[in-house]
Order: C-alpha cells, then structure tokens, then sequence
C-alpha cells in the first residue's frame, strides 16, 4: 500500500530514510516529539508520522530502539511543557477576554476547570494516544490553571505512551510503515470520533436529567 502525503509517496521516503537520515534520526524523531507536542492548539500536522518513520530506521537496523524512545520522550515532554505555558499566559487572557466571541462563557469555562481539577491526569495521560487531542490538551490544561507540577507528572507518562507506541509501530513493522502510519491516524481519529459521540450522548442524558428535575421541583409548579 502507498501511502501519500501531499505529493509524497511516503512509502518511497521510507525506502530511503535509513540511508539519508542515519544517526540523524535521533535529532529528527526528538524534533517531531517536540513539534507534535508543542503545536498549539492542535495544529493538524502528522508529526507522529515522523515517528513512526524514525523508528522505521531503528527497525532497519540503523540507529538504537530504546535511545530513539527517550529522546522522542524527553522532547515530546518540552514541547508540552512549552504548550502549557503558553495556553497558561496566553489562553487563560484570551478566553476571559473574549471568550465570549467564540460562545466561551464563564460558566462553561468554569465547568472545564472542573473537570481538570477531577480528571485532568487521566486526560492529560490519555488524550496522547488521540490526534489533535494530544496538543490541544496542554494548551487547554494550562488556560484551566492546572498545577505544573501536577500537568508535568501525568504528561511525562502519557508522552513516554505516545513515544513508545509510535517509535514501536515503526521499528516492528517498518517494511510497511508507511501503512502503519496510515492505519495509526485513521485509529486514532476512529478514538476521537467516538470519544466525541460518548461526549454528547453524556450531555445530552444530563440535560434530559436536570430537565426532569426542574419539572419535578415544587418551584417549577
């Protein structure tokens, strides 16, 4: 299968990665761990297919596993980092500001803070394996005023998830990785779509709760 990226047969590029990257992968795949994480507020692009590539070249006999992983780890961990705070000096201002604009109330503001104070590490841990998510969930962690220290513990986990899955769909199947790479987005988009579809089902069976209620309440008759 040829797997196309823009006008890149990304299969050809695999071919050919080894010898042109070399021990130069490392210093590529620590750039897309640092890129992918970093880009605020999800910007669609497939640096994880970078990874995915690099440990392609580990596969191939190149470059060292376990020293690709730690790398793409360690800069996929600044590059949230970096996203944190960007969304904590920036995003927070912003959405306070004009928020409105964009139908950001400070109700509903409000009601994500709260979902960061209960469940912000197992987002933050999880939202990695998600396209999109896992860029757009350091931003919005730092605009919630998540503690640091707290963001720092469960990003390190779910980046070292993310660096490990990716380097690790490469290096065991790189004589086809480019649909590796393929197959990897189209999952994790299947992941953001039903996490999506969970998410409404959810509000929806709250608000037909709360409506319920407000009929029931001796002050709605």
């Amino acid at each position: 299968m040829l797997v196309a990226v823009g006008v890149i047969d990304l299969s050809t590029v695999i071919e050919e990665a080894p010898e042109k990257l070399g021990q130069g992968t490392y210093l590529f795949a620590g750039a897309m761990g640092l890129l992918e994480l970093g880009s605020i507020l999800g910007v669609p692009a497939p640096f994880e297919v970078g990874v995915v590539l690099s440990g392609a070249v580990a596969g191939e006999g190149e470059i060292l596993l376990l020293p690709l992983v730690i790398l793409t780890w360690a800069c996929a961990v600044v590059g949230a980092s970096i996203n944190f705070a960007t969304g904590r000096r920036l995003g927070r201002p912003f959405l306070i500001e004009r928020g409105a604009r964009f139908n950001v109330t400070p109700e509903r503001l409000a009601k994500v803070e709260h979902h960061f104070e209960r469940r912000g590490g197992a987002t933050v841990t999880f939202a990695n394996v998600i396209p999109f998510a896992r860029s757009l969930t350091p931003f919005v962690a730092g605009s919630c005023l998540m503690p640091y220290r707290r963001f720092l513990a469960f990003s390190i986990s779910g980046t070292l998830l993310w660096a490990a899955l990716f380097c690790g769909l490469g290096y065991a199947f790189y004589r086809s990785a480019g649909e590796v790479a393929d197959r990897a987005s189209q999952i994790g988009l299947v992941l953001a779509g039903l996490l999506t579809v969970a998410a409404v089902v959810v509000y929806l069976r709250r608000r037909k709760t709360r409506a319920a209620a407000d009929e029931a309440s001796p002050l709605a008759r």
